[in-house]
């Protein structure tokens, strides 16, 4: 054994385990060397996979590392939950042993390709899932030969979507920004793409982008998203949420634009919030829009909560955790869904290849997830005691906040194994583009009250709601 040799035993005696001692064998993480597999089936037990003998996890692990040698577990079982990955860590941490994960395993698992990493098991472990496989061969087809256009391009979504588009066979690829930092931070990443400063919901900053760009295909993933703030500056909210979306759809409708995606929100499900009404006025507005465009595609893709985006809830808790607490949650009972930005493109990707026009689509992500248990697995995961070491205070709901998001109230109509197209009752459109223009119209000098019911004429199950509150100010 050589001074920097890590000796591993692997959790997990199958394919992607197989994979990942195929991997190391050819040079791979050259200084990883495994010795055994711990396996929770019993039928394994006693058996060897590629030349390794399979031993018991049911039991403790630690007396498997003195018998091989091993200094820590490296965790390797692509299909695992992330409840799963929860239960594992812990209980190599009841035995104080440290974990390695291999990331994206999934993919070894879909193209047998060796791992070329891994790395310390992360919080974002515990929310694993088996990820969607992107169909790359349809949405290949798709872009072959496209100028595409990412507005939000210096955002967590925008960034990855123009990350997974450069991979395609695209005659032209650009991305739109409002944030003059953002846009700097794009260009030093990535020399290829054309990249512009411009507001979106300023009518000559849309008109000089597609003047000089000229898309065929559009993806609309610029928007404001933090509720809380949202439900405070309502003005805001239309100019960037509803405006963006209507200047887009008008000059995509008016220029050589054969496919328009508009990236939404599981929020705009019966909203509850000015967040959620908007992002519904924008589906509403590509909606009107399809019915005015035919032989064109525009469509709206629902997204849930993105592990890692900026803002998001994961990085506060991190953040929270690591000074010591109190960790703040909204309540006891919130549940939320969870979902990669890498998936979340892919869901993007996938709806403008295969998608209806017109229609809305959703990513089948399981089960959404109760805040309270991810607050306490994140707090073990640093070695600490939920409630002893870490405080958690629960602040209650703010404005516009549900309690939970559900899913799997809305009817749909399954397309593959992970996208789902949502089936509703045809929407009135014919008055959308009356109300939009008086929406605007209304935030350029209106009152937000003023704003709130314009949104409830639109939007009939949002004043359902009962969402305009008396304090609101």
């Amino acid at each position: 054994m050589t001074p920097t040799e890590l000796r591993v035993v692997i959790y997990g005696a199958g394919e992607a385990g197989e994979l990942v001692v195929q991997g190391l064998a050819r040079g791979h993480a050259p200084n990883i060397r495994p010795v055994a597999f711990v396996d929770d089936d019993t039928r394994k037990v006693g058996r060897t996979l590629a030349g390794l003998p399979i031993e018991w996890a049911g039991g403790p692990i630690r007396p498997f590392l003195r018998k091989y040698g091993a200094e820590r577990v490296l965790i390797a079982i692509p299909s695992a939950p992330g409840r799963r990955i929860r239960e594992i860590h812990r209980k190599l941490m009841q035995e104080e042993i440290p974990a390695l994960i291999v990331p994206g395993v999934w993919s070894i698992v879909a193209t047998n390709d060796p791992i070329t990493t891994v790395r310390d098991v992360n919080p974002e472990d515990f929310l694993r899932r088996h990820p969607r496989v992107l169909e790359k061969g349809k949405v290949a087809a798709f872009l072959k030969g496209q100028r595409v256009l990412v507005t939000g391009a210096g955002g967590t979504i925008g960034m990855e979507m123009v990350s997974q588009l450069a991979q395609f066979p695209l005659e032209a690829l650009a991305g739109v920004d409002l944030s003059e930092l953002a846009v700097y931070r794009l260009s030093e990443w990535a020399t290829g793409p054309s990249w512009f400063l411009a507001d979106m919901s300023r009518p000559a900053d849309v008109q000089r982008v597609f003047d000089r760009f000229s898309p065929t295909v559009v993806f609309h993933a610029a928007a404001y998203k933090h509720v809380c703030i949202l439900d405070r500056e309502v003005r805001a909210a239309v100019r960037n949420n509803v405006a963006s979306t209507h200047l887009l759809v008008e000059a995509a409708l008016a220029g050589g634009v054969h496919t328009f995606v508009h990236v939404s929100t599981d929020k705009a499900i019966r909203p509850a919030s000015i967040m959620g009404a908007t992002k519904r006025a924008g589906e509403l507005i590509v909606q009107a829009a399809q019915d005015r465009a035919p032989g064109r595609r525009l469509i709206s893709v629902r997204f849930g909560n993105v592990l890692g985006s900026s803002g998001s809830v994961l990085p506060k808790f991190i953040e929270q955790i690591e000074r010591g607490g109190p960790v703040t949650v909204t309540d006891p009972g919130a549940r939320r869904y969870f979902m990669l930005a890498s998936e979340a493109v892919e869901l993007v990707l996938s709806s403008a290849a295969a998608g209806r026009p017109g229609k809305i689509y959703i990513l089948d992500i399981g089960e959404p997830m109760y805040i309270t248990e991810l607050v306490h697995d994140l707090i073990r995961f640093f070695g600490k005691t939920p409630g002893v070491d870490v405080p958690i205070v629960y602040t209650g709901l703010g404005p516009g906040e549900k309690l939970k998001e559900d899913l799997s109230e809305i009817p749909c109509r399954r397309v593959d194994d992970y996208l789902l197209e949502v089936i509703e009752d045809p929407p009135e459109l014919s008055a959308v583009e009356d109300q939009v223009q008086g929406l605007l119209a209304a935030a350029e000098d209106g009152e937000d009250a003023d704003l709130c019911r314009r949104l409830e004429q639109m939007i009939p199950e949002y004043a359902d709601a009962g969402t305009l509150r008396a304090s609101r100010p």
